[in-house]
């Protein structure tokens, strides 16, 4: 069973959040769950804010391709990931448009997903900026988290289209505490 609820108020502000329930009885034992009404969604006529116990930070964004793909799986030893350890928990998100292109920005006030607002001991922030450029886009995004070691990710990616498919071309960096 899914719900999704939803208001608009007076001065045109969408509201909205959702849940479900689910049960398998051809399963064994008590597999019932619940899920959902852990985000509350504000909506703008530009943008919107959302606060929930699992906001994401905008990292990766340069990562591309099969290279990576390949990198992850067959170099595990390498230490020269270009992630955070932790890159999400309970915070808000802001989004907005400014002509055509948009912005986002993330704040995590408790990377544990505890919705522990003035106690969260894994805090983070992160912004992230499309650009249109013709047919092409290009995203950068900047994010960083507190989470014993200070560690912080930069990135960028032009995406175009290329013949039947897309090409992306992107670059990330990292940098934390850690040896």
């Amino acid at each position: 069973v899914a719900f999704a609820l939803s208001t608009v108020t007076d001065s045109g502000i969408t509201i909205s959040t959702s849940a479900s329930v689910n049960n398998d009885n051809d399963a064994t034992g008590d597999n019932s769950t619940g899920s959902g009404l852990t985000a509350l969604t504000f909506g703008f006529a530009n943008g919107s804010i959302t606060v929930a116990d699992d906001i994401t930070l905008s990292t990766g964004t340069g990562l591309v391709g099969e290279l990576v793909s390949f990198a992850d799986a067959n170099q595990v030893g390498h230490t020269n990931d270009v992630e955070l350890d932790v890159d999400d928990g309970s915070g808000v998100s802001a989004s907005t448009s400014i002509g055509d292109m948009s912005l986002t920005a993330t704040y995590v006030y408790d990377g544990a997903h505890g919705s522990d607002i003035d106690g969260g001991t894994t805090t983070g922030s992160s912004v992230e900026l499309t650009v249109p450029m013709g047919a092409m886009s290009l995203t950068i995004a900047s994010a960083q988290m507190d989470d014993g070691d200070d560690s912080s990710t930069f990135g960028g990616a032009l995406t175009m289209p290329a013949g039947n498919g897309t090409l992306k071309l992107g670059l990330e960096s990292s940098s934390n505490d850690t040896t």
